[in-house]
């Protein structure tokens, strides 16, 4: 089972990974076209265009250490290093990465705290990426909306669900997360 939900996980993160890069090569592209065909007004804009492309390469960057973080895990290279989590505290530091990025597209970011007694056995920064992910795609994916972040328990099963809710179209789930 683990195997299969693993391949589906990779299908999904390369399916999403590969499109969210062409975003900011294309704008990295799209700015500096703009600098080599001397388009801007003034020296202002043209350092302001100069500072987009870096920021879209800085974003370029982080997906390709994800797709390498992935298959360093995958080909044993790199070890899952599974630890005992508060999940709260988790949750806390996916809130403040994560929380401007929202109020600046003035989507709201609720993250319910779940009871400071759950723990998960996890590594700490796969976790956290994950979740960071899937928030950030949810916000760049909005114009307007909300994003809810919840945590249920099963104690039969031993697991935590870990539930985001948000108001992009169903189309945008058609892989698997």
């Amino acid at each position: 089972q683990m195997a299969s939900e693993m391949s589906k996980f990779k299908a999904g993160f390369l399916a999403r990974t590969s499109h969210e890069l062409r975003s900011p090569m294309n704008s990295m592209i799209g700015t500096l076209q703009l600098i080599i065909f001397d388009l801007a007004d003034n020296p202002e804009e043209e350092r302001e265009f100069a500072n987009q492309a870096y920021n879209s390469a800085l974003k370029t960057l982080g997906l390709l250490d994800q797709i390498i973080d992935v298959a360093k895990t995958e080909h044993g290279t790199e070890k899952l290093q599974i630890e005992r989590l508060q999940l709260s505290k988790v949750l806390e530091a996916v809130d403040d990465l994560t929380c401007l990025q929202a109020a600046n597209r003035s989507i709201r970011l609720k993250i319910l705290p779940p009871d400071p007694n759950i723990y998960v056995l996890a590594d700490e920064s796969r976790l956290k990426q994950v979740l960071i992910s899937l928030v950030d795609t949810a916000i760049a994916e909005m114009n307007e909306g909300s994003i809810n972040i919840s945590v249920h328990p099963a104690p039969e099963s031993g697991y935590v669900h870990i539930r985001i809710d948000d108001q992009r179209p169903v189309s945008a789930w058609s892989e698997s997360w």
